[in-house]
């Protein structure tokens, strides 16, 4: 929760064009409970960055929480097969990546019932 308020005022008082470390702070939304928001965040991420592999996942997984499978699908369809079992791989999520749980989860929850 911390986090997420911490960035919230860097946000605030920064540039209004999406910088890549924005798609951090929607991760912390998400793991926050405010998937809603994170949406907002990531989206202007991904309309700057579209062809940035970590974001078109995490879109995946923040999707596949909030339950919309269907927009999480178009999402991991775009993503090549290598790259795919990469983001299959929960170490690397977690100990390269630094994602956080709720993250890990909802990835690996659309990835088992794919």
């Amino acid at each position: 929760k911390r986090s997420c308020e911490l960035f919230s005022q860097v946000i605030s008082s920064a540039d209004r064009n999406a910088q890549p470390w924005w798609l951090r702070y929607s991760m912390s939304l998400f793991e926050a409970s405010r998937g809603i928001e994170a949406v907002a965040y990531l989206q202007r991420t991904l309309n700057r960055f579209p062809d940035e592999v970590e974001c078109k996942a995490f879109a995946t997984a923040l999707y596949q929480g909030l339950g919309s499978r269907t927009e999480a699908n178009s999402y991991w369809k775009t993503i090549t097969r290598d790259d795919q079992i990469l983001y299959s791989d929960e170490s690397f999520l977690k100990d390269k990546l630094h994602w956080g749980s709720e993250s890990i989860a909802s990835l690996k929850s659309f990835i088992n019932n794919s």
